[in-house]
């Protein structure tokens, strides 16, 4: 199963669509702890999320690991 659309919704959550015609909700609130995401705390920088690689990924080089789309 491979992520083919992300859709960015308020609270830091993104809604992962798949070619199996499934999707996942995935609250990443917890991320903002991190150094590696502190630009995700801008909304519209978080709004920029696409798919990349088979992951979700933002610019500058910022992505989830692909493990953690797994449902």
């Amino acid at each position: 199963m491979k992520p083919i659309q992300v859709q960015t919704k308020d609270n830091w959550h993104l809604v992962v669509f798949f070619d199996n015609k499934k999707s996942k909700e995935i609250d990443c609130g917890f991320l903002l702890d991190y150094p590696a995401f502190e630009k995700l705390k801008d909304p519209t920088f978080f709004n920029q999320a696409f798919i990349h690689h088979d992951t979700v990924c933002w610019p500058e080089n910022i992505d989830l690991n692909p493990d953690w789309l797994d449902g």
